[in-house]
């Protein structure tokens, strides 16, 4: 299949992530982690049309949009932003119990309602962080350990959701989300491992962190294709129509590596083309 893709905003973010699409609004939302920003962009998507917000304390994914309020997660939980007033409140505090500094890192809200998210060490420290569900305001938690979780994709029956240092995407049972759960892939080539992605009908989206590519598979975890970047770390994606909106990181490369990679940080769109079947 052609595959064409264009730098829709060059915003230079040290770690993009988060991203959501509002389609009621026809607005898309993402983050940059290490910087506290949101970025809000409106239709037509170009780099004119952005709008950028100060947060606080690594805000790191968007939950849910009911313009102009959105839900998404910090280092301490659960909070609500209203992009007009610019106000910010507390939802759900999550007390972390590990020793080190903590923060939040991927997740999504169910269609029931649950919000199924994970926690991390700030410096991805081996196997800090847990697995949280919010449901009817009560928290409950993983007895295992995680270091990035990531992906956090909701399925019929399951979601996937990804140890990205440890380079595997998991399956969770919907019905018992911090228990059971089996492995749907695995990735073996050092330095190039899973990160965030979305659903397009029938076919899964993995964004590979230092593979400079988006991956396509089935239901099952069937490669089908692989959509080439210019940016070497992209971070999540999400769907809007037959195009994925792609996040990515500028922090942590060397100078050679961005001189190979000047787009990274930026926000990519990729052309997927007519996916009507």
């Amino acid at each position: 299949m052609e595959m064409h893709f264009k730098v829709v905003a060059e915003t230079q973010n040290q770690l993009g992530e988060g991203i959501y699409y509002d389609s009621t609004t026809q607005k898309i939302f993402w983050l940059d982690i290490l910087q506290s920003r949101l970025y809000v962009l409106h239709s037509p998507f170009n780099e004119k049309n952005l709008d950028v917000h100060q947060l606080e304390n690594y805000p790191s994914v968007i939950l849910n949009v009911n313009w102009p309020q959105l839900v998404y997660l910090n280092s301490r939980g659960l909070f609500s932003y209203d992009c007009n007033s610019k106000c910010t409140a507390n939802m759900t505090t999550i007390e972390h119990t590990a020793s080190i500094e903590m923060r939040m890192n991927d997740g999504v809200q169910l269609i029931d309602g649950r919000y199924f998210f994970g926690s991390m060490g700030l410096n991805g420290e081996e196997n800090a962080g847990k697995l949280y569900l919010v449901s009817d305001e009560k928290v409950f938690s993983s007895e295992y350990s995680n270091s990035i979780p990531n992906t956090f994709i909701e399925l019929d029956e399951h979601v996937l959701v990804s140890d990205s240092k440890a380079g595997i995407i998991y399956k969770h049972d919907k019905d018992d989300l911090l228990g059971r759960r089996e492995v749907w892939k695995k990735f073996d080539e050092e330095g190039k491992v899973p990160d965030g992605g979305c659903r397009l009908r029938d076919r899964v989206f993995i964004s590979i962190w230092g593979g400079g590519c988006i991956k396509e598979y089935d239901i099952q975890g069937n490669e089908i294709m692989e959509y080439q970047l210019p940016v070497l770390q992209p971070t999540n994606c999400i769907a809007v129509n037959d195009s994925l909106f792609v996040t990515s990181a500028r922090g942590g490369l060397s100078d050679e590596q961005l001189v190979n990679y000047p787009m990274s940080g930026s926000l990519i769109e990729i052309c997927l083309g007519d996916r009507d079947e």
